[in-house]
């Protein structure tokens, strides 16, 4: 009977581990995802800020600081 217990056990140890490794792997391909999306959003902002500078001909971006 203690075996068998023992047995039970070990089985559902096993299946805690693969559930916990599977898990793993999925947060980390979110996080890969995620920083990727961060990534590209901030490219996003600073080329939709460019292009609001551009527009709206604010071109203190390319102008020299006063004190040069």
């Amino acid at each position: 009977m203690g075996d068998d217990i023992v047995n039970e056990l070990e089985t559902k140890l096993a299946f805690l581990d693969r559930t916990v490794s599977d898990l793993n792997q999925v947060v980390y391909a979110q996080q890969k995802q995620i920083d990727r999306l961060e990534e590209i959003c901030g490219d996003l902002a600073h080329e939709s800020k460019a292009l609001a500078d551009k527009m709206t001909g604010d071109s203190s971006a390319d102008e020299k600081p006063p004190h040069y």
